[in-house]
């Protein structure tokens, strides 16, 4: 069944060169296009149907030659729902007829534009579909290549933030995988897990070796690197990168460029949002709280530290959790650094735990006591060992001198 794809950007590059672009092979089309495709439905199976809508952002065309010359550009396979300047559109595609001058396009009123755009609508089965499954409280990854062709460089983003705001990029976990074969479906152990600036440089490379120059994949990576690689720092975030064979992209979207070109590179590049979270703990409904015994102490006097979750909801909760470990606190100083964390120096038996909290229950996670050896005023926060962590709200404690 064919899905229907949404164009909010294709960015192509027609670069020319020669003494007049009206002869023949004198020039040549570069082009990349990012297909932005979103789930419809964020509880959907593992290995089920993919997404029914693709958005693909900012379609621009851009011409770089000397002379000035006559040029006809048609899109097929397209419902326009928005073109600059203006062209003309039927139910299949698009066509401009312009002057293009140099690196500038000229229309008949005289005004200048540096690139042609547009926005529509078309017709495409995804090759890819994918999900998150939390086993035993830690997420894992499934994707799988529908496609009778191997997918390469595939890059898979996850965070998740839960209902907390935070600045911290700490828990984006970027996963790469150098190829998936043909109808063939992976997981989290096929995957190595990298950085943002590794992935970038991936994805230049790949461009780069597909025919794109530097200026243009520096104009693509500025215009994506944010939306790829960081999330709002709220909730779920889930990107799936992969780049779409250049026989499968002329196939989606047919160009046609008169006069012909001497040859043409076009980039495709899939990027799946809102990818479908199966199993997730609802978080949402815990709260964590760190209590003390006083909050106001003198040096080596001892405080008493508890930590507990409570089910603010009215379903009962069932945790899991690869160790024994189901909480963790730490004590911060006030200069911001950590002077003291409950687990550090302690073993857990690697054995699965589980937690169940009936609605409106609050269970003691730990307990421990400290004995602050220098005054100032210091801040404990604690966590439900959850992925993400639920975070408690921080206490404050006041340590004076004898």
């Amino acid at each position: 069944m064919k899905k229907y794809l949404l164009i909010l950007s294709i960015m192509g590059i027609l670069l020319i060169s020669g003494c007049t672009i009206n002869n023949a092979g004198k020039f040549e089309i570069h082009e990349w296009g990012v297909f932005l495709q979103e789930y419809g439905n964020t509880t959907t199976s593992s290995l089920t149907r993919s997404p029914e809508i693709v958005y693909v952002k900012k379609p621009v065309i851009y011409f770089h030659g000397v002379g000035e010359s006559d040029v006809s550009v048609s899109i097929k396979n397209i419902t326009i729902e928005k073109m600059i300047p203006a062209g003309n559109s039927s139910e299949d595609g698009l066509t401009w007829d312009v002057k293009v001058v140099d690196d500038e396009i000229l229309v008949p009123n005289g005004t200048k534009y540096k690139h042609l755009f547009y926005e529509g609508i078309i017709k495409m089965d995804s090759p890819v579909i994918a999900n998150v499954t939390y086993t035993y409280g830690t997420p894992d990854v499934n994707i799988r290549n529908l496609e009778k062709y191997t997918l390469a460089d595939v890059i898979f983003v996850y965070a998740d933030y839960g209902i907390y705001w935070t600045g911290d990029d700490d828990l984006i976990k970027i996963l790469y995988f150098e190829k998936i074969e043909p109808e063939t479906a992976v997981s989290i152990e096929e995957g190595k897990e990298i950085d943002n600036k590794t992935a970038i440089n991936i994805i230049h490379g790949r461009c780069l070796a597909a025919g794109l120059d530097d200026a243009e994949i520096n104009e693509l990576i500025e215009h994506w690197n944010k939306y790829w690689f960081s999330p709002s720092n709220y909730g779920i975030h889930t990107r799936l990168i992969s780049f779409i064979p250049q026989d499968v992209y002329d196939a989606i979207l047919p160009i046609t460029v008169s006069p012909e070109p001497g040859s043409i590179k076009r980039v495709g590049i899939l990027t799946l949002v809102d990818i479908p979270v199966v199993n997730r703990p609802p978080l949402e409904n815990l709260t964590v709280s760190v209590t003390l015994d006083r909050y106001n102490v003198s040096v080596n006097e001892t405080v008493n530290i508890s930590v507990s979750v409570t089910n603010i909801g009215d379903r009962l909760i069932n945790l899991t959790f690869p160790t024994a470990k189901t909480g963790d606190f730490s004590i911060v100083d006030p200069d911001g650094t950590e002077v003291y964390r409950w687990s550090e120096g302690k073993y857990f038996i690697q054995v699965i735990t589980t937690l169940t909290i009936k609605p409106k229950e609050t269970i003691t996670l730990l307990t421990d006591e400290w004995k602050p050896s220098i005054e100032g005023t210091y801040t404990i926060r604690a966590w439900l060992e959850t992925t993400p962590r639920v975070l408690s709200d921080p206490a404050m404690i006041n340590v004076t001198a004898d």
